[in-house]
């Protein structure tokens, strides 16, 4: 995927157009096609197609340039078979951008009759009909999506606008309410208390699900909701099921479904959805660090940092890689190096308050009951003028032992409806809580199983 004439425009563009055909290939059954997080990683660059094919394993490379002079949108699109280098496929589209929603669906049923692919009447439907008549509001789905793969919460919030502009312009456009659910989502427990942004989050994905009750994505998003919000672990798979079952290869799904059933202790199951989903996006860091996280949460921390260190070969700046692997630092009695990665996390992100509450944990857990203190009065300081999860406290006073001062603070947390209380159960710094009646309440409150 190239955008030779670089500016923010265009490359909404190019990455909005790659990932709307690749998720329409995606839906065609027995075709494996490698997700966008993948494949944004040769974004950009001279690409020799034989080589990345060779690298990601595949038979076919799919090429697409994106050029916009001014109102004209120049598209040129090949399909290039690994093997020898020959070209499967090749077009130019040559149109304005305003025929933006019909390229994307010539683009992928000409691809799947380069294949030779034989689609049902059902499949071809879905694979060509647009996901909305109106391209204004198609391009600010586009946009909300780029600003959302950004993370930042100012990135976020551009995205919570550019989808709220589109359902003004389309108010049944289903996958802009999924946009909507999974920005809202984002915010909570970072940046924003979840009784703020988790009604909204739920609101926007179950409409989605009312206009279009066999989008994958919704049911996707919603089963979030069900998760960290409801508490509603029974209706939290069905609707994971569901999506998995209308779109099977859907890595979001096999993502978030994996973290479910880790949060559940059922971690067996919970790697074959990671690794499928790494079959589908091999690059993905996320994926990468979730299927780590497991490892640490079974006590395997060897398997977790030697996993952790691979995917910082992928990217060494991703904060979430670095997190788990003080995390499992902890766990192997390594507290120095825990607080160490501690420091870098919060040096690289002023707002990473919950990396200062492991580094107190840290401290409180090698007998550095001062270190510890001040870390604590930080965040509490912090708190009256910026938003702080609490568990990033709760951690500090479990590392000191002060056990009644957890459980006031985890009713708190239970009050607001925190995000870490799915963790509640195979939390590792937790486990010594697990015989405690009042802990035990707390888990059947959040719906856990006995």
């Amino acid at each position: 995927m190239q955008n030779p004439t670089y500016d923010e425009t265009a490359e909404y563009l190019s990455e909005g157009i790659t990932e709307s055909i690749v998720n329409r290939l995606s839906q065609i059954p027995k075709l494996r096609v490698l997700a966008c997080s993948t494949v944004f990683r040769f974004k950009g660059k001279d690409v020799n197609p034989q080589e990345v094919g060779l690298r990601l394993r595949v038979r076919a490379v799919m090429l697409v340039r994106v050029i916009q002079l001014g109102e004209k949108l120049v598209i040129r699109s090949e399909l290039v078979k690994v093997s020898d280098g020959s070209q499967i496929w090749g077009d130019q589209y040559d149109r304005s951008s305003d025929d933006l929603l019909a390229i994307q669906g010539e683009i992928a049923k000409a691809i799947s009759e380069s294949l030779k692919i034989k689609l049902s009447q059902q499949e071809l439907v879905r694979l060509t009909k647009p996901v909305t008549d109106n391209t204004e509001a198609f391009h600010l789905y586009l946009r909300g999506r780029y600003f959302w793969n950004k993370y930042g919460k100012e990135w976020v919030l551009k995205a919570i606008e550019a989808f709220r502009q589109a359902i003004a312009i389309d108010s049944n456009y289903a996958l802009a309410y999924c946009g909507m659910a999974d920005a809202y989502f984002r915010l909570s427990n970072l940046h924003m208390p979840p009784r703020e942004v988790m009604p909204k989050a739920k609101e926007a994905a179950l409409k989605a699900i009312e206009i279009d009750e066999n989008l994958a994505e919704a049911h996707s998003s919603l089963g979030l909701l069900r998760v960290y919000y409801d508490h509603d672990w029974v209706a939290a798979e069905n609707e994971f099921r569901r999506s998995l079952e209308l779109s099977p290869e859907l890595v979001l799904s096999h993502q978030r479904y994996g973290s479910y059933l880790s949060f559940m202790g059922r971690f067996e199951e919970s790697i074959k959805h990671y690794e499928h989903a790494l079959e589908l996006d091999p690059f993905s860091l996320h994926v990468n660090m979730n299927l780590a996280t497991n490892y640490y949460l079974m006590g395997d921390s060897e398997k977790a940092v030697s996993h952790l260190e691979k995917t910082l070969e992928l990217d060494p700046d991703y904060m979430p890689t670095h997190f788990v692997l003080a995390c499992t630092y902890i766990q192997q009695g390594r507290l120095t190096d825990a607080i160490v990665e501690f420091q870098s996390i919060y040096k690289q992100d002023e707002k990473a308050y919950m990396a200062l509450g492991f580094m107190g944990y840290a401290h409180a857990l090698a007998g550095q009951k001062a270190e510890a203190e001040n870390l604590l009065s930080i965040l509490t300081d912090i708190s009256l003028r910026d938003y702080v999860s609490l568990y990033s406290m709760v951690v500090i006073h479990l590392g000191l032992g002060r056990t009644e001062r957890v459980f006031e603070l985890l009713e708190q947390l239970f009050e607001e409806c925190n995000d870490w209380l799915v963790w509640l159960k195979v939390s590792p710094e937790l486990k010594h809580l697990h015989g405690d009646p009042r802990f035990k309440n707390l888990l059947a409150r959040v719906g856990f199983p006995d």
